[in-house]
């Protein structure tokens, strides 16, 4: 029996240090995609339709309809890579929450890039983020530091919504905008959560390694 014990012990050791491994393994993989400029080039690929498709919809709009895009925060029109490296792609909610309070976060530059043609557009620019609303303040300047500087709304996860899937707020949201007179031709957003649920004529994903959203 204490054989086994002893054995057991030793694959319980090796496992650990195997999947700590393998995790240690995947983050370089992560630094080495950010550094090697792939995960620009793919955004871009990502935006490159989306801003032929709001300048069709624009051009083509002979009703005059009160067109919009609707854009994610995090990882989508701002990057949080630098402070998520610097907690070892890692952290718990409060972790979060601290990183967004540094309101430091960079803009991704293809998503600003069509943030600004929809406006030489004449395109509404609506922000959906499932930020809490205790952050809009702290969120706000960042953005207009950024080069965001103006946008028709912008709105934050709510109490209500709090216990519920990310993707019921955002879709609530949409719905707000298009009860509002909006024609939405573009959801753009870095998880799946950000785009389910209608309410957009075209949905586009930026690819997202980092963490996920359900």
């Amino acid at each position: 029996m204490k054989r086994l014990l002893f054995i057991f012990t030793l694959l319980l050791c090796w496992n650990a240090a195997y999947a700590l491994t393998n995790l240690t393994f995947v983050k370089q993989e992560l630094t080495n995609y950010y550094d090697s400029g792939a995960y620009f080039t793919e955004i871009e690929n990502v935006v490159r339709p989306a801003k032929e498709n709001l300048i069709e919809q624009a051009e083509h709009n002979l009703q005059h309809e009160k067109l919009a895009i609707v854009l994610d925060i995090d990882d989508t029109a701002i990057s949080n890579y630098p402070n998520l490296k610097s907690v070892d792609f890692g952290g718990d909610h409060a972790m979060r929450i601290k990183i967004a309070l540094k309101g430091d976060a960079p803009a991704i530059p293809a998503v600003l890039a069509l943030y600004n043609l929809a406006l030489k557009e004449n395109v509404d620019v609506f922000f959906v983020t499932g930020r809490p609303n205790d952050l809009q303040e702290i969120t706000e300047k960042m953005l207009k530091n950024d080069g965001y500087t103006k946008w028709t709304g912008i709105y934050f996860q709510t109490p209500e919504y709090k216990n519920i899937p990310i993707s019921n707020f955002k879709t609530a949201m949409r719905k707000k905008i298009t009860d509002m007179g909006c024609k939405i031709i573009e959801n753009v957003g870095d998880q799946y959560s950000d785009l389910k649920g209608g309410y957009a004529l075209q949905q586009y994903k930026i690819p997202n390694p980092f963490y996920y959203i359900p």
